[in-house]
């Protein structure tokens, strides 16, 4: 499902937006990224402009080991490291997004950064797939292995 479309990758699931912002944590440790930051955009609009806003929170995150990877591509590799993943409450569901990394760019430059990105996609596609499968499996989660054979 990699493509060069502007769209980011996406996927809703019927978890409540904590228990999938938990799960979502979870998960990118085990794949070894590291959240180095958490913005939750609902309680910052609410503090700065007193406006009631529905829970949107956003992580940034990097792997050291695609950082360095990408850096050794060229300066441009360092573009897309760290990146950010959205998950938003959207009535009764939620909404996880993230960077389409075959479209920041990293399309049509040096085929190490080409590489990397679509590894990256495929990584975060599918973390969000197991996301998105995980109350109809009996309410216990999917492991990776199950996923891969799945597809």
């Amino acid at each position: 499902m990699i493509t060069d479309a502007p769209a980011p990758i996406s996927m809703r699931t019927s978890l409540q937006f904590e228990e999938c912002l938990g799960l979502l944590r979870q998960k990118l440790h085990r794949d070894e990224f590291r959240v180095v930051a958490q913005i939750r955009f609902d309680r910052e609009f609410k503090n700065t402009l007193g406006v009631d806003s529905r829970k949107c929170t956003v992580l940034v995150v990097w792997n050291s080991f695609y950082a360095y990877q990408a850096l050794l591509c060229g300066v441009s590799g360092g573009l897309f490291l760290p990146f950010n993943i959205s998950v938003s409450d959207e009535d009764g569901s939620t909404l996880i997004t993230t960077t389409n990394h075959s479209f920041a760019g990293c399309s049509h430059g040096p085929i190490g950064v080409q590489i990397l990105a679509r590894e990256l996609n495929r990584r975060m596609e599918l973390i969000l797939m197991e996301l998105a499968v995980y109350k109809t499996v009996g309410s216990s989660s999917v492991t990776l292995a199950e996923l891969k054979e799945a597809i």
